[in-house]
């Protein structure tokens, strides 16, 4: 090493031959109070068991983290999988499945969209039968909800009067319509684990769900 040589190392850009210049370091824009910077966003519940519902709200938060009013800003919602658990426009969440799922809130923010998002954890009902009954009033399912084992059976009691059993809507794992009929028993297996919703189509109003758990 020759005595007195100072060696500068520095961070440099090259190109072209030229000479090395230094790259200036980029510092992130300061948050500002009162721009909308991101979302915060809640339920009501974020444990359910399969089949039941919780609703989810969002607040604006500018970069501070103080609020930040959405006005008339239309907030989108959507599940990261909803196959687990969906949700409306309105923000009302609905568990279909078992597992776990993301529900994420965006709104317009003038040079792109703010966001935020809360976790859920959907569960299994224990003690499931593995077969359950529906009978059925002159405009009503007794009773309106089922639970049962997944691979299980229900049993459609039909009376004197004209009934139907239509899935509405038809989803994956949904068995067959029931057509209508009056003064038999029928059967359906529920092979996988969802919520099911039915009508009868002959008496508007009169509907119910299978709710089938692990």
């Amino acid at each position: 090493m020759l005595a007195g040589l100072t060696l500068l190392v520095g961070v440099s850009a090259c190109g072209g031959g030229g000479t090395d210049t230094p790259v200036a370091p980029v510092t992130p824009p300061a948050p500002v109070a009162g721009v909308l910077a991101k979302l915060a966003v809640n339920a009501t519940e974020t444990q359910l068991e399969l089949g039941q519902g919780t609703v989810a709200t969002a607040e604006g938060r500018d970069g501070l983290g103080g609020a930040v009013a959405l006005g008339t800003r239309t907030v989108t919602w959507t599940s990261s999988n909803a196959a687990i658990a969906t949700v409306k426009s309105t923000g009302l969440i609905a568990a279909v499945g078992v597992g776990s799922a993301t529900i994420t809130a965006t709104v317009p923010n003038g040079t792109g969209t703010a966001s935020g998002s809360v976790a859920l954890v959907i569960t299994g009902i224990a003690g499931a039968p593995a077969t359950a009954d529906v009978a059925m009033a002159t405009q009503l399912f007794i009773p309106s909800e089922i639970v049962v084992k997944i691979g299980g059976t229900v049993r459609f009691f039909f009376t004197n009067i004209e009934h139907n059993v239509i899935w509405n809507p038809r989803l994956t794992g949904s068995p067959t319509d029931i057509l209508v009929t009056t003064s038999q028993t029928i059967t359906r297996v529920f092979p996988t684990v969802g919520v099911y919703p039915f009508d009868c189509t002959v008496h508007p109003g009169m509907s119910g769900r299978v709710i089938v758990t692990p």
